[in-house]
């Protein structure tokens, strides 16, 4: 039951990681995301074309985390590995993202707290999914 409701979060939190392509990519105006071409709080204007290239790396965390999910409710062993690598790369794309972004550095943290206690508190040996 666990591994289901943690399959579905994943790939929850996959499709909210759409947000941060639609707006770059001017597909959608969501509120509270307003296009804009600088980063990391407004330090960095990366211009149009590099906040596209950031909402390449949202929609590709999109998909990565859908397979995640599928991967965590079908019971494999590689989506442990692959979600800490995608909560990873999300949590630097957050920072990029902030202030909008915060809530999925938060989020991101306690994915990576969830993998960390799957990894080294239950073990490697023992099933991660099971």
């Amino acid at each position: 039951m666990i591994r289901r409701i943690a399959a579905i979060l994943l790939a929850l939190h996959g499709v909210i990681h759409l947000i941060g392509f639609v707006t770059p990519w001017r597909i959608a105006t969501l509120e509270g995301f307003a296009y804009r071409t600088t980063v990391l709080n407004g330090a960095l204007d990366v211009g149009d074309a590099g906040v596209r290239v950031v909402g390449l790396v949202w929609l590709g965390l999109t998909a990565g985390f859908l397979a995640a999910g599928y991967g965590v409710w079908r019971g494999k062993r590689w989506a442990v590995g692959l979600t800490g690598v995608l909560a990873v790369v999300s949590l630097v794309v957050c920072l990029l993202g902030l202030p909008e972004t915060f809530a999925g550095i938060a989020i991101d943290g306690v994915i990576l707290a969830a993998l960390a206690y799957i990894v080294f508190i239950r073990g490697r040996a023992a099933s991660p999914l099971g």
